[in-house]
C-alpha cells in the first residue's frame, strides 16, 4: 500500500508537458524486459535502444514487487501486472510514442551532429512516457533546425508529416528538429556530407551496418578533419552510401580532399592523376564509425564495389547478350512457321517477350548505372522476372486443361473459345505481375510493415536492397516463386498421371486417331516440364544467394557466383534449345524454305499411307495393297 502511494506521488511530480500517466519501468534504465519461460520477466540489455520507455521510477522487478509496470522488448511496448517477476497479465502499450533523435539521457550537439552523453537533462519537453529513437533507416538526407522555444518548435511539426522528423534538446538548452528527406535537394542548398551507414548504425565487424549507440556525424578532431575544406559551414548528412565493400582511406598515403561545394576529389595511383566527383555520386567515399582494419573510431572509407560490378557485368555479359538473341531467333521462327496461331504458341510468344525485356533491363541498368532511374528499374525488374513464372505457370494450366478436355469442337466456335482462354491467360499472365508490383510499390512508400519483409526498393542498389535483418526480397520474390512452383509441379504430376491412364485405355480400344493427339499434348508436356525444371534451378540459384549474400569472399566463391550468374542469363539459350532444337521443327523450316521439300514430302505420303492402310479391317489392308501393287 505504501509503495502505491509512493509512486503516485512520483507521478504527481512529473511536468505538466508529459500528457500521460508515468508507470514505474519494468528494468533498470538502461536494460529492456525478456519474456522466459513459465511467465517470467528478465531483465537484459538494451543493444540499440530504438524504443525506450521514460520513468521517475527503475527497476520495478528488483524489490519483486505486485503491482504494475511498463517496459519494452526491443520490438514492443507492454504494460505488465506482475507478482514477484512473474507476470500476471499483459496489454500493448496504445498510447502515442514521441519522435526523440537521441537516446534517454543523450542531448544532441549540433556541432558534431551526434548525441552526447549528458548529466541531470530535462525531460519535460517528452510529451509520452515511450519514446523511439532516431529516424527511419530510409532517409536519404538528414538536416537540423534550430529553435529557441519548445511553442516554436510545435509550430514548425504542425506542418510536417509524422514520422519523418524527430525533437530533442541540444547541449546548449535549445530545441532542436532533425527532418529526414528522401531525396537530395537539400544538398543544392548546403553542403552535405556521405555516411556510409543509415542513422543511428556503424560499421560492426566489416563493412556491416549494425545499431549502434553513434547517432549523428562528427567532423572535428578526427583523422579525417584536415583534409575537409571549410568544416565550420553548416552541413547536411547523406545516409547509406550503398558500399557493401570499402576500403580504408590512409591520410599519408592516398591524397584526398572534401571541397566546399561537398565533391570528393582523390589522386588515382592507378590512373597517375585526380578525379573529382560530384556529391549524387553516392559510391565514392563515406565517413563512418566503427572497426575497420584495426582503427577504431570515425575514419573515411572509399567504395570499391564500382569495379567489381563492372568486372561481374564483363562475365555475364556475354550469357546475356545470347540469351536476348535466342530469344529474338525463337520468337521470328514461331511467327514465320505459324505457330503464334495456336493457342501454346501464343502463350510461348508472352514468355519469350517477358524473358527478353528482362534481360534488356539487366543489360541497361548495369551498362548505364544512373541512380535518378534506379527506382524504376528495380520495379520493372521485378515486374518482368514475376511475368516469367506466371507466364510457365500459364503453359502449365493449359496443357492440363488440354488433356482434362476430352473433346474439342471444330470452326468458329472453337476459335471463339480459343481466343476467349487466352485473353484470360493475357490477363493472369501480365496482370498479376503488375497488381503485384503496385503492391510492393504502395507498401515501400507506406511504411507500415515491420522491418523485416518491409521493401527497400532502389535507394542503393537497382533491386531489392540486401539489409541485415531483412528478408524483403525472400518474403515478396522468392516466395511467391515458390508457390508458382509448387502449383506447376502438381499440375505436371497429374496431367502425366491422367495421360497415362487415358492411353492405356486408348491402346486397349485400338483408339489410334485419339493415341496420336495424346502423343502430339505429350510433346507439348514434355517441352514445358524442361523448361519449368530450368526455372526450378534458377529458382533455387536465385534462392541461395537471397540467403547467403555474403558468400562473396574468396577466390572459390567468386568464382561459384560468376557461374550460377551465368547459368541464370542463359534461360533464352536453354528456351531456344527447348522449342527450336529439335526434329519437328527442323523439318518444318526445310518445308518452308522449299529444302528437301520432295524427301519430305514423301516420307510424309508414306507415313499417312501406312497410318491410314493400319486403321482399315484386315481384308480392306489386302485389297488396298493389290491396289498399290497393280499401280506399281
Amino acid at each position: 500500500m505504501l509503495f502505491a502511494v509512493f509512486l503516485l506521488l512520483i507521478s504527481g511530480s512529473i511536468h505538466q508537458s508529459l500528457q500521460v500517466s508515468v508507470s514505474a519501468k519494468c528494468c533498470p534504465e538502461e536494460l529492456k524486459v525478456e519474456e522466459t519461460g513459465n511467465f517470467q520477466l528478465d531483465c537484459v540489455r538494451d543493444e540499440n535502444r530504438r524504443l525506450q520507455v521514460w520513468s521517475n521510477f527503475y527497476g520495478f522487478l528488483q524489490d519483486d514487487a505486485e503491482g504494475e509496470c511498463i517496459d519494452s522488448d526491443g520490438k514492443n511496448v507492454s504494460i505488465y501486472q506482475v507478482n514477484n517477476s512473474s507476470i500476471v497479465s499483459k496489454a500493448p502499450y496504445s498510447g502515442e510514442i514521441f519522435p526523440k533523435c537521441c537516446p534517454l539521457n543523450y542531448a544532441y550537439d549540433n556541432n558534431s551532429h551526434s548525441c552526447s552523453k549528458t548529466k541531470n537533462i530535462s525531460q519535460d519537453f517528452l510529451k509520452s512516457q515511450v519514446v523511439q529513437v532516431g529516424l527511419p533507416h530510409n532517409c536519404r538526407t538528414i538536416t537540423d533546425e534550430t529553435f529557441t522555444s519548445l511553442q516554436d518548435a510545435d509550430l514548425w511539426i504542425e506542418k510536417r508529416q509524422p514520422g519523418r522528423y524527430c525533437l530533442d534538446m541540444d547541449v546548449g538548452g535549445k530545441y532542436v528538429i532533425r527532418e529526414c528527406h528522401k531525396g537530395m535537394e537539400v544538398c543544392k542548398k548546403k553542403r552535405c556530407f556521405k555516411k556510409c551507414c543509415p542513422d543511428g548504425q556503424s560499421y560492426v565487424a566489416g563493412a556491416h551496418c549494425r545499431d549502434t549507440y553513434e547517432y549523428g556525424l562528427k567532423l572535428r578532431s578526427q583523422p579525417y578533419s584536415e583534409y575537409i575544406r571549410d568544416i565550420d559551414d553548416d552541413y547536411g548528412i547523406i545516409y547509406g552510401a550503398g558500399c557493401t565493400a570499402v576500403g580504408l582511406l590512409v591520410s599519408n598515403t592516398i591524397n584526398y580532399t572534401i571541397e566546399k561545394n561537398s565533391s570528393f576529389t582523390y589522386f588515382s595511383t592507378y590512373k597517375q592523376r585526380f578525379f573529382e566527383h560530384n556529391v549524387t555520386n553516392l559510391r565514392t567515399y563515406c565517413l563512418e564509425h566503427g572497426n575497420k582494419r584495426n582503427v577504431s573510431g570515425y575514419s573515411i572509407f572509399q567504395c570499391q564495389k564500382s569495379d567489381e560490378l563492372a568486372n561481374k557485368f564483363l562475365y555475364t555479359l556475354w550469357a546475356k547478350a545470347i540469351s536476348c538473341i535466342c530469344l529474338l531467333l525463337t520468337i521470328l521462327i514461331y511467327f514465320y512457321l505459324g505457330e503464334v496461331k495456336s493457342s501454346f504458341g501464343k502463350i510461348l510468344l508472352s514468355y519469350c517477350i517477358a524473358m527478353i525485356c528482362l534481360m534488356i533491363t539487366l543489360i541497361v541498368t548495369q551498362w548505364f548505372p544512373s541512380h535518378d532511374q534506379c527506382k524504376i528499374r528495380a520495379y520493372l525488374i521485378v515486374l518482368f522476372s514475376m511475368a516469367c513464372y506466371t507466364w510457365i505457370n500459364v503453359m502449365s494450366l493449359d496443357i492440363w486443361w488440354t488433356f482434362g478436355t476430352p473433346k474439342r469442337t471444330i470452326g468458329s466456335d472453337q476459335r471463339r473459345k480459343d481466343l476467349k482462354k487466352f485473353l484470360l491467360y493475357l490477363l493472369y499472365g501480365w496482370g498479376a505481375p503488375l497488381c503485384h508490383n503496385l503492391m510492393i510499390l504502395v507498401l515501400a512508400y507506406s511504411e507500415i510493415l515491420p522491418y523485416i519483409i518491409h521493401p527497400y526498393m532502389g535507394q542503393f542498389k537497382c533491386f531489392f536492397e540486401n539489409r541485415a535483418g531483412n528478408y524483403a526480397r525472400v518474403f515478396w520474390l522468392i516466395l511467391p516463386q515458390l508457390i508458382i512452383q509448387i502449383i506447376n509441379t502438381v499440375l505436371f504430376i497429374r496431367t502425366i498421371v491422367y495421360c497415362i491412364k487415358v492411353k492405356s485405355e486408348m491402346i486397349r480400344m485400338n483408339d489410334s486417331s485419339r493415341i496420336s493427339k495424346v502423343a502430339a499434348d505429350k510433346e507439348k508436356l514434355g517441352l514445358i516440364v524442361k523448361l519449368a525444371v530450368i526455372m526450378g534451378v534458377v529458382w533455387i540459384l536465385e534462392t541461395t544467394s537471397a540467403f547467403f549474400p555474403d558468400l562473396k569472399d574468396g577466390q572459390f566463391t567468386m568464382i561459384l557466383e560468376i557461374i550460377i550468374d551465368n547459368i541464370i542469363c542463359l534461360q533464352g539459350l536453354f528456351i531456344f534449345l527447348i522449342f527450336i532444337c529439335k526434329r519437328k521443327t527442323y523439318n518444318h523450316l526445310l518445308i518452308k524454305l522449299g529444302l528437301g521439300m520432295r524427301r519430305l514430302s514423301n516420307s510424309t505420303s508414306m507415313t499417312q499411307s501406312s497410318q491410314l492402310i493400319s486403321n482399315y479391317p484386315i481384308g480392306k489392308k489386302r485389297a488396298a495393297l493389290n491396289t498399290n501393287d497393280g499401280k506399281m
